[in-house]
């Protein structure tokens, strides 16, 4: 299929052209990422009708956006929504290094209301909400990523670390309510799956450089499967990579 075409069945009806123009400058840059289109164009399709509102349609850029980063390095092949165990949901990307070393990666975006803001303690439990629930979703036995996007005219990245930081330590303080409160059965379920997390990628977008970005690479202290260092590089270059 030509860009054209591809844009075309994709963007059927014109309703998400806010996100079309930025999709077609990352099929023009990439020849892989135009080879993934193609491969879920059905899958994209149906997430853009899917898409209710502008906060969902901004999910689903960011979504995208990490497919386009992971497919500049040519040793990740990278495959969308791959599937869960039973009624588990899957990551969103099943991600294979070098043909042999696989991961999962899970992208979130993170959005703070006016009420949000209002305290740090009302800030912490929007973030640590997010975060549980990204965490419930991760698979045992295998290297598992979470790329957290935020808008750093919100808040910064260090803010989700000092985050998960309290996290673990409310779990080893046993704060039991707080984490039966977030679907676990504990803080020691909630402990047995944070060790799932071998790391976490921060994407700060810029508001006044459109396609700019910060990053920071997180590595949980005490994941079960860590990362190797030639990934742990290639991860904190694709970070800082423009998006579009």
């Amino acid at each position: 299929m030509t860009d054209d075409q591809l844009l075309s069945y994709i963007f059927e009806d014109g309703r998400a052209h806010a996100l079309s123009a930025e999709f077609a400058t990352w099929l023009a840059a990439s020849a892989r990422f135009k080879l993934f289109a193609e491969t879920y164009r059905d899958k994209i399709r149906k997430k853009i009708r899917g898409t209710r509102d502008d906060d969902g349609l901004r999910d689903l850029q960011f979504e995208l956006q990490v497919a386009y980063l992971l497919l500049q390095e040519r040793r990740l092949a990278v495959e969308y929504e791959k599937g869960g165990v039973g009624k588990q949901r899957g990551p969103d990307f099943y991600v294979t290094f070098k043909t042999r070393l696989p991961f999962n990666v899970e992208v979130t975006h993170i959005r703070l209301s006016a009420q949000d803001r209002r305290s740090e303690q009302q800030e912490f439990g929007k973030i640590a909400s997010t975060a549980c629930q990204k965490i419930g979703q991760l698979p045992a036995g295998m290297i598992n990523l979470l790329v957290v996007v935020y808008d750093n005219g919100i808040h910064g990245g260090y803010n989700v670390v000092d985050a998960l930081t309290r996290l673990r330590a409310l779990a080893e303080q046993k704060d039991e309510q707080f984490f039966l409160r977030r679907g676990f059965t504990g803080s020691r379920d909630f402990l047995r799956q944070y060790q799932r997390l071998s790391a976490v990628l921060f994407r700060g977008n810029l508001p006044d450089q459109p396609g700019a970005a910060q990053s920071l690479l997180w590595l949980n202290p005490i994941a079960r499967q860590r990362l190797p260092a030639e990934l742990k590089n290639i991860l904190q270059r694709l970070g800082n990579h423009a998006g579009g």
